[in-house]
């Protein structure tokens, strides 16, 4: 049989709402009185029941965050130090992993939303901007990875258009002209970005789109590995390939070093986010440093400092990014 909170007053002598003024930390209890009840609940050996409580208070100091792939080292980078965060402060995380799934992002936001947490961090969310916007009337909010044209949301993201133009950029420099570019999901708002400043560092430096060297992806490793298939059947092969995550880049060199084909002797190869493998895969990737701590610190620390304070807080930073020069890249200025 299971301890109340009628039995805690019964063995306290006093009625239940003081015991759940104890319990709750509020109104006025006597320390006296409020011993004597911290006493009884020891005795029996009586455990809170915390879904009441949040009934009564409307607090659950949980936070819930969803993440398009916890298995992208870039995205549990970014779970790990919001949860950090979040246990220092006497908050717990709930981690909602999409696996790309736009039915299955709005699932977890309305279970969330509807009884589960007091605030919400979305990465990289794929619903519309329109849902967004409604969302955050609803339940505080942060954006992460991505750009939503509304003052009232906070967000923390970084320019992709530019990000994609300065790596594109170095190709450029190197003496690239026929320059892939494996694209990202169709549906996520960073695949089209990165593509326009692919497009705009090409229009720059007066070279013309080629659609053929255009491919398609999914922000997967083995969409690198099929990309660069795609590539090697082409009569007139890139030098260099701009991947629009580090994850397909990786994907590539897999590949090259399954078929004998030299990075950066055959294909010149460029990623995006700077994640932890990207330094210890060989050749080393150059790439675009994405700061994924800095983010999720900003992130979950505006969030509870608003949750704390009761206060709205405002904020859309957009951070900064750096192109890490490794190994995977070279001048071709010298070949004939």
């Amino acid at each position: 049989m299971s301890i109340t909170i009628r039995d805690v007053a019964k063995a306290a002598g006093v009625s239940t709402m003081t015991v759940s003024r104890v319990i709750n930390n509020k109104g006025q209890v006597a320390e006296e009185t409020r011993i004597r009840v911290e006493q009884a609940m020891k005795q029996l050996a009586f455990t809170p029941n915390m879904n009441a409580q949040n009934l009564v208070t409307n607090k659950t100091r949980t936070i819930g965050i969803i993440v398009p792939d916890i298995a992208n080292p870039f995205f549990a980078s970014l779970v790990k130090v919001g949860e950090k965060i979040c246990n220092e402060r006497g908050y717990s995380m709930l981690i909602g992993n999409t696996e790309g799934s736009l039915d299955i992002e709005r699932r977890y936001i309305s279970v969330y939303k509807s009884r589960m947490c007091e605030a919400m961090i979305l990465v990289a969310p794929r619903v519309e901007d329109k849902e967004l916007i409604e969302l955050n009337a609803q339940i505080p909010l942060v954006v992460v990875d991505r750009k939503v044209e509304h003052d009232d949301i906070v967000q923390v993201y970084l320019d992709n258009t530019r990000g994609a133009e300065v790596a594109t950029e170095h190709l450029i420099g190197l003496g690239h002209k026929k320059i892939g570019f494996i694209m990202g999901p169709e549906s996520v708002p960073n695949s089209h970005t990165r593509f326009e400043g692919y497009e705009t560092a090409l229009q720059h430096a007066d070279i013309p789109l080629d659609r053929e060297l255009v491919f398609q992806g999914d922000f997967l490793v083995e969409t690198g590995r099929a990309a660069l298939d795609y590539f090697e059947t082409l009569q007139e092969k890139p030098t260099a390939m701009f991947c629009s995550n580090d994850l397909m880049a990786i994907g590539v060199l897999e590949r090259a070093n399954e078929l004998g084909i030299e990075i950066p002797q055959h294909y010149s190869l460029i990623g995006f986010d700077n994640i932890f493998l990207s330094s210890l895969v060989s050749p080393a990737l150059t790439t675009i440093s994405y700061p994924v701590l800095e983010m999720g610190t900003k992130a979950i620390t505006l969030l509870l400092d608003s949750l704390l304070s009761d206060s709205k807080v405002q904020m859309s930073e957009n951070l900064e990014h750096n192109l890490i020069i490794r190994s995977s890249t070279r001048s071709i200025y010298g070949d004939k």
